[in-house]
């Protein structure tokens, strides 16, 4: 008995063992498994989180340098003084309507007075504002970022400035160019980044101050981010952590990325409260699996179907949301489409079955003469098969078509701009919008803002894209070019002497002089006061461009006769030839620049060894 019992006892011991031992190996194995589980689910939402703030530090760093370069374009067209009041107005204007976030152009002059603005509203007073004030005392050509502030309108809206300084030739600070950029629209340009209500997107300042914060909620604009106290004044370039958010009490995994040489810092964060969920509900499944199948199984369908039926629910109501942001857009398109200067009906075979307009002064014909007729017969040839494609487009597509056609009516070339849309299955809307003025106002536009008004030449902004050009071109296959930099020696004397008008007229000579001996594919262009620069593009070497310095050397020093007066003039002119140019553009003009005034230098010691 006792060697039974102890036997027993033993087997019993033996067996709790075991059955001890297999429940450390399910534990251990359920230990191990939701720590593998829960680090996977970290990392996902970490790398998730920082591969979409890079994305939208590169999106915000884009869209500042494509608003810095609007304000430069502004600045040069104010700086070369080619536009009177309204024009530079109706420039201001147009890059408003290209730039939706952008609520205003300012002008100020350099006593902080607005000259010139984008609203119809009198003009408020701005010059306490730090984005003039900053730049009246800042000596350098920096843009600059304002702080978060409230417009003086008659409808107050929240934006930051971004500014640019004025200076003319001399370097005297003569105002600032200055657009508001209206918080609201430039976060929204940014909102469809968000994949779903999990993520949030804040930009910051550099004094920690939000700047907007996606969903957009307009209670958190200016408010403090007191995460970033823990650095200090050392706020690293990036960083990731976990936080508790203060304004809504939600669990967050953070990543930041400093937008480069820009004061502003995006955030995007992660509600860990789904993370945290998965992770509950894996150690829920393993806690089943290993202690019932059966019933792990019925509530991992329970859950899944309740994830579906959420999903659902979301999918439903996004869908429902899309439908009525496109009706609503559809509606707006309708009343706008529904302006035009003519209106025609048509079958689908093109026969006009009736026209309707408040003027007839458009028509090139009476309507006697078209209605009933298809509209090949009536118009010329090319209109008449542009439009027969667009006809048979709107039947196929049942879309809207566009076509911009020019018509001479009455001795006057004009512009149209025909609009086709389905009707019915038998009938056709066509509307046709007289566009002349806009596209002569564009034709002007265009032209004066790359050519300099006083010398007819290519200005800065062509200078640089032509530039850019033969750059692009030498980098694809070796495509040799030169660039010369000039610059007038002795024509602040004749400004001094003889008057501005007697200048002015010297360029234009001797604009009219260079020009005669350039090649036509060559780019001559006046980048500043007397500062000019010629691309020469196909040019097989240096000893040629030598050759035309030499050339525009003894061009130049020939005498010009401004009315009664004989003005000699000289000029330093730098060089640079390549054939292939592997850096910025920026670099290659101040290659050309030092090369100049490399010139310059040893002419002046020349002429210092001649007069010993």
């Amino acid at each position: 008995m006792t060697s039974m019992s102890t036997s027993f006892s033993r087997l019993i011991i033996l067996v709790v063992l075991i059955g001890l031992s297999t429940l450390g190996i399910f534990y251990y194995q359920f230990h191990s498994s939701v720590t593998s589980y829960e680090d996977k689910v970290y990392e996902q939402v970490s790398q998730r989180s920082h591969a979409l703030a890079i994305k939208q530090r590169e999106i915000v760093r884009a869209k500042m340098y494509e608003l810095d370069r609007v304000l430069l374009t502004l600045r040069d067209a104010v700086k070369n003084e080619q536009f009177n009041q309204q024009q530079l107005e109706e420039l201001m204007s147009l890059q408003k309507s290209y730039n939706q976030e952008i609520a205003d152009f300012l002008l100020l002059d350099s006593q902080g007075m607005m000259t010139a603005w984008t609203r119809a509203e009198p003009m408020p007073i701005v010059k306490d504002r730090d984005y003039f004030q900053w730049q009246l005392n800042q000596p350098e050509d920096q843009v600059f970022l304002s702080s978060i502030q409230v417009a003086r309108v008659e409808e107050p809206f929240t934006f930051f400035a971004m500014s640019r300084k004025i200076t003319n030739d001399q370097g005297d600070f003569i105002g600032v160019i200055v657009a508001t950029v209206d918080i609201f629209k430039f976060s929204s340009t940014l909102d469809d980044q968000l994949f779903d209500g999990r993520l949030t997107h804040v930009l910051v300042n550099d004094e920690s101050k939000i700047i907007f914060r996606l969903p957009f909620a307009a209670d958190f604009i200016n408010q403090p981010l007191a995460s970033l106290d823990k650095y200090g004044n050392n706020i690293p370039d990036q960083d990731s952590y976990i936080v508790l958010s203060p304004f809504d009490s939600i669990n967050r995994l953070v990543t930041f990325q400093r937008v480069p040489n820009w004061p502003l810092i995006v955030y995007i964060g992660e509600n860990l409260s789904y993370a945290d969920q998965l992770i509950t509900e894996f150690t829920t499944k393993e806690q089943k699996r290993w202690g019932a199948l059966a019933v792990f199984i019925v509530l991992l369908g329970v859950i899944i179907i309740a994830l579906l039926k959420r999903r659902y629910d979301n999918a439903l109501q996004i869908l429902q949301q899309r439908k009525e942001l496109d009706d609503y857009h559809h509606r707006n398109r309708a009343i706008l489409e529904a302006m035009p200067d003519l209106v025609f009906t048509l079958d689908k075979s093109g026969i006009i079955l009736d026209y309707q307009s408040s003027s007839d002064e458009l028509l090139f014909m009476s309507p006697d003469q078209f209605i009933g007729r298809s509209f090949i017969d009536v118009m010329p040839q090319t209109v008449a098969e542009n439009g027969y494609f667009l006809l048979n487009q709107v039947i196929k597509t049942g879309k809207l078509q566009l076509y911009e056609y020019p018509l001479t009516i009455k001795d006057q070339d004009l512009y149209f701009e025909l609009r086709m849309s389905k009707i019915d299955d038998d009938n056709i809307l066509a509307m046709a919008r007289d566009i002349t003025a806009r596209k002569q106002a564009e034709k002007q536009l265009t032209w004066q803002a790359t050519h300099d008004a006083l010398t007819r030449l290519p200005n800065r902004v062509l200078f640089y894209d032509r530039l850019s050009q033969a750059v692009t071109k030498s980098l694809r296959q070796p495509s040799p070019f030169a660039l010369l930099y000039l610059d007038i020696n002795g024509f602040k004397p004749v400004n001094d002497t003889l008057g501005h008008s007697i200048g002015d007229q010297l360029l234009i000579e001797f604009s009219q002089r260079l020009q005669q001996h350039l090649r036509a594919s060559d780019t001559f262009a006046r980048l500043a006061g007397d500062e000019f620069a010629i691309i020469l593009f196909d040019c097989l070497s240096e000893a040629k461009a030598q050759e035309l310095v030499d050339k525009l050397h003894d061009l130049i020093e020939k005498p010009f006769m401004i009315n009664t007066h004989e003005i000699l003039i000289s000029a330093s002119i730098g060089l640079i030839w390549t054939n292939r140019w592997e850096g910025s553009v920026d670099a290659l003009v101040n290659s050309a620049d030092q090369a100049m005034y490399r010139e310059k230098h040893f002419q002046k010691q020349e002429k210092q060894d001649t007069a010993r």
